[in-house]
């Protein structure tokens, strides 16, 4: 039996009678339908009729109001030379809630672990440094790891 495909959704098996076109073979022999599109350029000598149409409206060989004439123009402009890029102006605001269960209870844990020089160092460092805080080369020489707050080596 054959294995449903990633994206089967769950309905292999639902068409048992259903099988694969074999290699080679063209499930529309025919090809994409001919359509409208294909119709009106057939009968309008590849849409150059149209073209005289609105050309005419245009340069008011055709009874039409003013509107109609900007709008042969817009029509005539948009298949020349393609439609225009449009701006969409707008803002987007997004609210993220940054709250963190707990947080006091951790801001109080750092309190009492770190001591006045330990806080001390860390003031030194910041202010000394001159790249960002993450750069590489504490003083162990370790990427991205400053090192102990009391400036030591570090163990070794």
């Amino acid at each position: 039996m054959a294995r449903p495909t990633e994206n089967s959704g769950g309905t292999a098996g639902l068409h048992k009678n259903l099988r694969p076109w074999p290699k080679g073979q063209s499930g529309n022999p025919g090809g994409r339908p001919k359509g409208l599109a294909a119709l009106v350029r057939a009968e309008t000598d590849e849409g150059a009729e149209l073209v005289a149409f609105m050309l005419d409206v245009l340069r008011g060989k055709r009874r039409a109001p003013t509107a109609l004439r900007l709008q042969a123009v817009q029509w005539l402009a948009d298949r020349g030379w393609g439609k225009a890029t449009q701006v969409v102006e707008g803002s987007l605001t997004a609210s993220i809630d940054a709250t963190v269960s707990g947080l006091d209870e951790v801001r109080a844990e750092i309190r009492a672990r770190l001591t006045h020089d330990d806080a001390d160092a860390i003031a030194r460092r910041l202010l000394d440094a001159e790249g960002p805080r993450d750069a590489p080369g504490g003083p162990d020489g370790a990427p991205g790891e400053p090192g102990p707050p009391d400036g030591s080596a570090g163990p070794g």
